[in-house]
């Protein structure tokens, strides 16, 4: 956001990502503009900045040229309610039609860096038509992937739910094979820690923060080769030695992000602003 010229108290900004410097083609030439003119202003002003993960911290200074001291990190948390649902399978098929163990890809906005169309691209070259894709999120913002999903000869087996309720969502992990997260960048990916955390396998991309959250307990890719993409749903779908090993790990490495260790963080981020 914009702080005005003179600040008359202490004051904090926090920043979530940095997408639009990454991939400036994907947005819009005047959110472009705000990160080259308003942004480095109101960060030069703060009293402290946040930031949501080490690498949107790193992007800040690197961007800003900030202090490394003014900067704090306050990782995002997972709500108690994400956790493995017993009934998933009966509630998702009887709300959405929907068996269990499909892929579920890009939980989210479905901005194009979400990369949905990988998910897509992946979905129809895998083999045998046992395996169903879900997608959550508004498929209409990326122009590309809708015109793919439609074009698709799997067409039939891609459940587009758009926005879904959030208390619906931890069953639509729950009752997941796994979950497919290619994005081009993100400032924290908390979808990856919410499925972990409802016993789901993780294939996620290597990019921007996403190694930082997943940790060793999901399957890496770069996020454009759609051939190792593939490779990784096989084995998240059909190793069951890779997934019992995943659901372990991603249970426990949701467990170390917490809302409590974020407003703690975030305490410390104003307590540091008062004292410039």
């Amino acid at each position: 956001g914009l702080l005005p010229t003179t600040v008359p108290a202490p004051s904090v900004i926090t920043f979530y990502d940095f997408a639009a410097l990454a991939y400036p083609e994907l947005y819009d030439p005047r959110e472009r503009s705000y990160y080259d003119t308003i942004i480095p202003r109101s960060a030069q002003r703060a009293s402290a900045v946040i930031a949501i993960s080490e690498r949107t911290k790193a992007d800040a200074v690197r961007a800003f040229g900030l202090d490394e001291d003014k900067v704090v990190v306050t990782p995002l948390g997972v709500d108690p309610q994400f956790r493995p649902v017993p009934d998933a399978a009966q509630l998702v098929r009887d709300r959405y039609g929907v068996g269990p163990g499909y892929i579920l890809g890009c939980v989210g906005s479905g901005h194009p860096r979400k990369n949905l169309k990988a998910v897509v691209s992946a979905f129809e070259l895998m083999p045998g038509a046992g395996v169903d894709l879900v997608i959550v999120g508004s498929v209409q913002r990326d122009q590309e992937a809708c015109a793919l999903i439609e074009a698709s000869p799997r067409r039939e087996r891609i459940h587009a739910l758009g926005y879904v309720p959030e208390t619906d969502l931890p069953a639509i992990y729950s009752a997941a094979g796994a979950l497919c997260f290619p994005s081009l960048f993100e400032g924290f990916g908390l979808p990856v820690l919410e499925a972990m955390a409802c016993g789901v396998p993780v294939v996620c991309s290597n990019a921007s923060t996403l190694p930082e959250v997943a940790g060793s307990a999901a399957a890496l890719h770069e996020p454009k080769d759609v051939d190792q993409l593939l490779a990784l749903l096989q084995t998240g779908l059909e190793d069951e030695h890779w997934r019992t090993q995943a659901q372990a790990a991603g249970l426990e490495q949701a467990a170390r992000f917490s809302w409590a260790r974020c407003t703690e963080r975030t305490l410390q981020a104003y307590e540091a602003a008062r004292h410039v």
